[in-house]
Formats: C-alpha cells, sequence, structure tokens
C-alpha cells in the first residue's frame, strides 16, 4: 500500500542499530518545538501555566525538519491502481493461511464516510452480524475470525479485509470473500440490514463520551482530520440519511474486489497446489530499507 512512501519502510536490526543518542536528543527537540498544540485540563492560571511549559519543554514554536508526510487520497489511489500486480503469495511454513484484501478509500472529511462505515459493517465490520463472519465462519465454518476495517486519516483512508482459514480451505474461503465483495452482495443488501446497522452505530456514538479521556482523544482525533466544526453534531443524522443507493454506489468504489489487492500466506506446498506457476515471496523479501 505505502510502496514507496516513508510509512512503507520497515525497521530492520541493521538500521535501528545505527541510531545514535544524539540522533534522539535532536528528534526529540525538533518535535517539541514544531508542535501543534498542547492540551491541559484543569484549574490553573494559563499565562504562568504556559511559562513553566515553555521553560521545562524547551519549545521554541519553530518549523522542524521532521515534517509529517502527507499521502493525498488521490495520489495513493493512482499509485495504487498504476500497479500491475494484483496479488502477492507469501510462503510460510504454517498450517493455518491468511487472506488479505487491501484497498484505498478517501479521507475522514469526505462525504462518503458515512456510507463507507455502515457499508463495513454489513460486509465485515459488524462482527457476528457481518457477511464475513455470517458467511465464512457461521454457516461454511471455514475460519474463526472473519472481519474487515477501515482506518481514515487526513488525507487518504485504508481498508482492509481479512480471514484466517485451515490451508486446505485456502481457496474455498477466498472464494466466498470474491463473492461477498461483489455488486452481486451489495445489491441484495435490505432495508432491514442497512437500519440494523444504522441503530447499532448510533447506539455506540455514546462511548465518544464515557470520559473525559475519551472526548479529548475523538476532539483531538477530529481537529487532525480536518472535521467541521459540527460533526459531532451532525454525525447521527448523516448515517440515518444513507440510503442502499449509497452502499452499493460505495461498493462498487471502494469495496468490490476489482478494486482491490490481495495477499495470501500459506504454506509453499499449499501455495503450489492453489496458484500454480506463480511467484512466491519469503516475508524478508517484501521488506524494503
Amino acid at each position: 500500500m505505502y510502496l514507496g512512501y516513508r510509512r512503507g519502510i520497515v525497521p530492520q536490526i541493521e538500521s535501528v542499530k545505527k541510531i545514535q543518542r544524539e540522533m534522539i536528543l535532536e528528534f526529540y527537540k525538533e518535535i517539541l518545538a514544531s508542535q501543534k498544540a498542547i492540551v491541559l485540563s484543569g484549574n490553573y492560571n494559563k499565562d504562568v501555566m504556559q511559562q513553566k511549559l515553555k521553560e521545562i519543554l524547551e519549545i521554541e514554536n519553530q518549523d522542524s525538519k521532521y515534517q509529517k508526510e502527507e499521502i493525498p487520497f488521490s495520489e495513493l489511489k493512482e499509485k495504487f491502481f498504476k500497479r500491475t500486480q494484483s496479488q502477492i503469495l507469501i510462503q510460510k511454513p504454517v498450517n493455518q493461511s491468511m487472506i488479505l484484501y487491501f484497498g484505498v478509500i478517501p479521507q475522514h472529511n469526505h462525504p462518503d464516510f458515512f456510507s463507507i462505515q455502515l457499508l463495513n459493517y454489513i460486509i465485515g465490520g459488524g462482527g457476528f452480524n457481518s457477511y464475513f463472519m455470517q458467511q465464512i465462519r457461521s454457516n461454511k465454518g471455514l475460519a474463526y475470525s472473519a472481519s474487515s476495517y477501515p482506518i481514515f486519516e487526513t488525507k487518504h483512508g485504508v481498508i482492509y479485509f481479512y480471514t484466517l482459514t485451515k490451508n486446505e480451505t485456502l481457496k474455498e474461503a477466498d472464494e466466498l470473500i470474491q463473492k461477498i465483495l461483489s455488486y452481486e452482495t451489495f445489491s441484495k443488501i435490505t432495508e432491514k440490514e442497512l437500519e440494523d446497522a444504522k441503530n447499532s452505530i448510533i447506539n455506540q456514538f455514546v462511548f465518544l463520551f464515557t470520559n473525559k479521556h475519551s472526548v479529548l482523544s475523538a476532539q483531538l482525533g477530529f481537529e487532525e482530520d480536518e472535521m467541521p466544526e459540527n460533526y459531532l453534531q451532525i454525525y447521527r443524522d448523516k448515517i440515518k440519511e444513507v440510503t442502499l443507493s449509497n452502499l452499493i454506489q460505495v461498493g462498487k468504489e471502494y469495496f468490490d474486489k476489482t478494486k482491490l489487492k490481495r495477499v495470501y500466506i500459506s504454506s509453499k506446498e499449499n501455495l503450489e497446489k492453489f496458484f500454480p506457476n506463480q511467484k512466491y515471496y519469503n516475508p524478508e523479501d517484501l521488506i524494503t530499507e
């Protein structure tokens, strides 16, 4: 997903060994110097507290050379679809295989956010209520765990669909995932399933306010993701406004198997059985410095 970005670099033993104490101190000072906000809660004198913090943390409010890596949705999407490789086969001496589908979705403040939340709940994010758990685990007994989850960020998002299954049922589980991640499935979602998903998500809304830490964490996240000031006020209404046609639209755009790439992790013998005459990787082959 992040090939060519700093985020796609995986730390290795040799690179970690190169880190010196001076590097850590420099990085620490740079990060503090370029901090965006300090959040304080309590009864205190604002001017006195700010001065004390500046003295303790040596805050200078200057630009840092350690800039956050911004990855725009349009750029990530373009690079993602430019890669011709649609699947990666990883060989490992295991008796349980993993299947992972993943794709690009828009950022948190995108209009499709609410529809994506609901479709994800129905397809894989709703626990035992989801299609993944019902069809892969409950109906077929192919897996203990099967789920999906989106990650929304300031400039882009990523969505993952996965399951774990016995080596011998790898192909069967994969075919079922492909059936779920298709227009055939999106177009048959019922009004009741949509309403159940809406009620569940709206009922979970209260957990954003269970304690001060939850409220503060949520607020900082909303500011980081550039959400509108009235985001919490409109959240439930926006969820309620989502229609079945909205689900079909985001399904075709972000959830369909043709818009995703795949990773299969299984034993070499199993991969050769189900994916003959293809390239297989060892896990270390995919690590870039």
